[in-house]
């Protein structure tokens, strides 16, 4: 004879955490190595409201916060509130003057002096015709014999060719142009067009300047993480925050000597898990997607098992991580789900709701209440 299997309280329970099954020791024993680990899957889901969400999240992530989004705070969230990529603070000059240096090709005109000024034109390709600055940093000129120059602004060589000339000539007209810039340069590479060497002129050049002469490839490039090496030391800069938000720090000056990398972007990713008709992983890396339409965009929530208060999105954010929770059982708070951007490495979670969590209980427990009564008819 073997007594008959009772499961007492309509959700299994007689208190929470206490299932009630009487039978024989031994046949306890076996039903109940059956059914815990369905019960504790049971359990594993987060819980929607009051100090048991706060409690579930800390138990498993002690340093996490929980923010219920709403009208008020979600302003904080949205796309123009979002986090942008600082750059570095990068040390050097602020303004821009160009000095003559070691290979620059000068050329050199004194008004009414026809004996000493080169007729010749500048044709591209054909080698310069000027005066080129020499290693010593000089250049020759008529009457006044070698000229240092190197270090020099152009002011400052056409002040000092003219003082030499005025012993020969009175008050000579000097114009002096720098026609070939091959003293300084900087380099650019990764994920552009023409990677090369490029020339700074008297003209400043600044980042963004240097990007556009290189040809940007736009498939590839990470604007936000572009790393400037000067003197040694590198500097992560985020030359999107000055095309979009117009950070000046951000399209810094480019002087001689700098090497620019332009790396290949990464996919910026956030997921999509739980009780959702299509879990997936969605790429954000070119545009602004918010709460509400990344879950539209994975098909919306599963009608059947979704918990409409329980759409969570777990963030880390430096050593901390944040649980926003978007209550959706009223569906206008899917207009503060539109305000909510989304974040690299986000993700979002939809909690099973009780009743569908109840009955998938059942569903598991059924086949092992059958194997028991089974056997207990042997």
């Amino acid at each position: 004879m073997h007594e008959k299997l009772e499961i007492v309280h309509a959700s299994l329970y007689k208190h929470p955490g206490e299932l009630m099954i009487k039978g024989p020791t031994p046949m306890r024993i076996f039903i109940w190595a059956a059914l815990f680990p369905l019960l504790s899957a049971c359990e594993s889901q987060l819980p929607v409201a009051g100090d048991g969400l706060s409690k579930a999240v800390v138990e498993v992530l002690p340093d996490a916060r929980v923010v219920l989004l709403d009208d008020q705070n979600v302003l904080q969230f949205t796309a123009a509130a979002a986090s942008v990529p600082q750059s570095a603070s990068v040390p050097g000059r602020s303004s821009w003057v160009y000095r003559v240096g070691t290979g620059d090709v000068l050329k050199i005109i004194v008004w009414g002096v026809s004996e000493l000024n080169d007729p010749s034109q500048y044709i591209e390709g054909a080698p310069a015709p000027g005066t080129v600055v020499q290693a010593d940093g000089t250049v020759f000129f008529p009457y006044v014999g070698a000229v240092e120059v190197s270090g020099k602004t152009v002011p400052e060589i056409r002040e000092a060719l003219t003082k030499g000339l005025s012993e020969y000539f009175p008050d000579p007209q000097v114009e002096v142009r720098v026609i070939e810039f091959n003293s300084q340069s900087a380099v650019i590479s990764g994920a552009v067009e023409n990677p090369a060497r490029y020339p700074l002129s008297t003209n400043p050049t600044r980042l963004l300047d240097l990007v556009a002469q290189a040809r940007l490839d736009p498939a590839r490039a990470d604007t936000e993480r572009v790393i400037l090496r000067r003197n040694g030391k590198t500097y992560p800069i985020n030359l999107d925050a000055f095309v979009r938000y117009g950070r000046e720090s951000s399209n810094p000056l480019v002087l001689d000597g700098d090497t620019v990398f332009v790396p290949d972007r990464k996919p910026d990713e956030a997921f999509v898990l739980g009780e959702i008709k299509t879990a997936s992983s969605v790429n954000i890396s070119e545009r602004d997607v918010s709460l509400t339409q990344i879950v539209s965009e994975a098909g919306g929530l599963n009608i059947r098992g979704a918990d409409a208060r329980g759409i969570f999105v777990f963030r880390r954010d430096g050593d901390g991580l944040t649980v926003f929770q978007l209550d959706v059982s009223n569906p206008s708070a899917y207009l503060i789900g539109t305000r909510f951007a989304m974040q690299a490495q986000d993700v979002v979670f939809v909690t099973t709701d009780p009743v569908s969590r109840w009955n998938r209980l059942i569903s598991d427990l059924l086949p092992s209440l059958s194997l028991y009564q089974n056997a207990s008819n042997i």
